[in-house]
């Protein structure tokens, strides 16, 4: 999505059908956006670096984990820059994210990055902005507190106590 914002494909909401179609593959801006993508999460430089003799199973499942891709789409971008034939990118994009995990090893790690996922992180800028407005005068202590998910009453009681220690 950030390859579509950055060229300016679409201005305004856009929803995909079926990004899996075969006639979302050959869209032009799909086309873009996705080599955009292939090139931020899995660098060639980073690539050529890992893929060298003796490029295995086990290898490619650690550097699939470790960049936080899908083990189909290091095999397509692999096979793209030509470290890979096609036969290996039909036998390494094969796996599953938890088949990768089990042969790299680093099951826990996925595990993190699975949990950490499911966090549910606020959104800064729009925190920081409503309790701006609240110290302003601007607003109530109500749109910050709904987006802490506390009461208006716990939020103001924190505040007061934050206040009195400093």
């Amino acid at each position: 999505e950030l390859g579509h914002i950055l060229a300016a494909d679409h201005q305004e909401l856009h929803l995909d059908p079926d990004i899996q179609a075969k006639e979302q593959r050959v869209e032009p801006t799909e086309m873009r956006a996705n080599a955009f993508a292939a090139a931020l999460l899995m660098p060639e430089a980073e690539l050529r670096r890992r893929v060298v003799r003796g490029f295995d199973k086990r290898a490619f499942a650690a550097l699939a984990i470790d960049l936080g891709v899908s083990p189909n789409a290091l095999a397509f971008r692999l096979a793209d820059l030509r470290l890979i034939d096609s036969m290996g990118r039909d036998h390494f994009g094969a796996l599953s994210m938890n088949v990768a995990a089990q042969i790299s090893g680093l099951s826990n790690l996925v595990a993190e990055r699975s949990a950490a996922s499911l966090t549910v992180r606020l959104p800064g800028l729009l925190g920081k902005d409503l309790f701006d407005a609240y110290s302003s005068g601007a607003t109530t202590l109500r749109p910050y507190a709904r987006l802490l998910g506390v009461s208006a009453h716990e939020l103001r009681a924190s505040l007061e106590s934050h206040d009195r220690e400093h």
